[in-house]
């Protein structure tokens, strides 16, 4: 009799360990179940936040897009104001350079330049300025930017510019570092058609039809006649 007591209180001891482990199993489930239940809530509430989110993202895209306009819009009229002050500019090319050359002497190798190539007779009050431009090199002609009096004298002088055709001596227009990129883009394009083109300022004409470079696509584009 005694013998089957002791075995059944071991047993009930046994039973007894077996559910508090349970109870203390069930315990840490139902704290488990508890952080749940808070993280979604937590995930819920955090949910019901996005559509402000989103809109606050979509306004601030718009105004950063709008921003990015204004700073394009702004650079271009940059652009075209530095252009403007650069219209009564040419640069000469391929035009010898002395040892030690001074303002003076570059002032005088164009005035000599322009009466004997272009027959036109330069004289002092009709240049502000001329001077050479890059790093002195080597057996290297810098080119020589000329600032006129005029724009009348500049386009004077542009106009026969045709005259020195064969010759070593070239001229251009002087224009910005923006517009420059672009003419560079539209000459590249107009080789490869091999056609004969023209240049007028920011465009190009090959065959009776007008290009210009677009800049936001990075791409030459013909210019088609607005529909009204």
């Amino acid at each position: 009799m005694y013998a089957l007591l002791t075995t059944l209180e071991d047993g009930q001891a046994t039973i007894l360990a077996e559910l508090k482990a349970i109870n203390t199993r069930l315990t840490s489930t139902e704290q488990t179940l508890a952080d749940l239940v808070a993280r979604i809530a937590q995930t819920e509430d955090q949910c019901k936040l996005l559509p402000d989110m989103r809109s606050d993202v979509d306004v601030l895209l718009r105004s950063s897009a709008q921003t990015s306009d204004s700073i394009a819009g702004i650079e271009e009229r940059l652009n075209d104001a530095e252009d403007r002050l650069r219209r009564c500019n040419l640069v000469f090319y391929g035009i010898s350079e002395g040892e030690s050359e001074s303002w003076s002497d570059s002032e005088k190798l164009v005035t000599d330049n322009c009466n004997r190539n272009l027959k036109i007779a330069l004289e002092p009050k009709d240049i502000h300025r001329a001077r050479r431009i890059g790093e002195i090199a080597r057996d290297k002609k810098r080119p020589i930017i000329v600032n006129f009096s005029s724009f009348k004298t500049e386009d004077g002088i542009l106009s026969k510019a045709f005259k020195l055709k064969g010759t070593i001596v070239s001229i251009s227009e002087d224009f910005c570092a923006a517009t420059r990129s672009i003419h560079r883009e539209l000459v590249r394009f107009a080789r490869e058609q091999k056609l004969p083109f023209k240049l007028r300022y920011k465009k190009r004409i090959i065959d009776k039809k007008t290009y210009y470079y677009d800049t936001a696509d990075k791409a030459v584009k013909e210019r088609t006649a607005r529909v009204s």
